[in-house]
């Protein structure tokens, strides 16, 4: 599979508004996700590990998981320089790797999904991964006109969050928050600064009995 994000992972961590939407993510999920942040931790699409590395600071474990050789390069040297023994870089396909049910206090992933074809399916395993009581916190872009990769092209231009939501619950989890936290405003390939509302939505598993945390 041809790494789409060979070229820009280099400078990755060098857009403004990049950073400022992961910190504005951080700060949204951080009290949703609770206590359950000094559990292990899974990051779905970790990229640079702009999420997945400040969560290493109170997690027992950190998983950063991410299908670009690019982009792990360039995580696997943060790990190393920042003497992270807690985190683990991991390279591949979720499918593809063996990563045990019920693992996982907290999954997050943010602006991954819209690259992903088929959705149901990967929420489903997201959801196998987690532990009773475990919380999933889902971030992306909400449905636009396709500008904000133009002139890429990606399988989701943005998702309604209640289309997120449904999905979510089909997949077994109780979809406990949804909430605007961010808006990115970035030029467009047409020279346009256009503004693109972030979503986040956070979704629960049953503890035990049909409870939930």
């Amino acid at each position: 599979m041809a790494d789409n994000f060979a070229e820009r992972a280099a400078q990755w961590d060098q857009n403004p508004e990049r950073l400022a939407a992961s910190r504005a993510f951080l700060e949204a999920m951080t009290p949703l996700a609770g206590q359950r942040l000094g559990g292990r931790v899974l990051d779905f699409g970790a990229g640079t590990g702009l999420i997945g590395l400040p969560l290493a600071a109170t997690a027992s474990h950190v998983d950063l998981l991410d299908s670009s050789p690019g982009m792990m390069e360039v995580l696997r040297s943060k790990i190393a320089a920042e003497g992270l023994s807690n985190v683990q870089a991991l390279l591949g396909e979720l499918d593809a790797l063996d990563l045990q049910q019920g693992a996982y206090d907290v999954i997050v992933t943010n602006n991954a999904l819209h690259h992903v074809e088929h959705i149901p399916p990967l929420l489903e395993r997201l959801a196998a991964l987690l532990a009773p009581g475990g919380a999933l916190l889902v971030g992306d872009v909400a449905a636009e006109d396709g500008s904000f990769h133009a002139p890429n092209v990606v399988p989701h231009n943005g998702f309604r969050p209640e289309d997120v939501a449904s999905m979510l619950e089909s997949a077994g989890l109780r979809v406990a928050a949804t909430l605007a936290h961010h808006v990115i405003r970035k030029p467009c390939h047409d020279g346009v600064v256009r503004d693109f509302p972030q979503f986040l939505i956070c979704a629960e598993k049953a503890s035990s009995m049909g409870e939930t945390s």
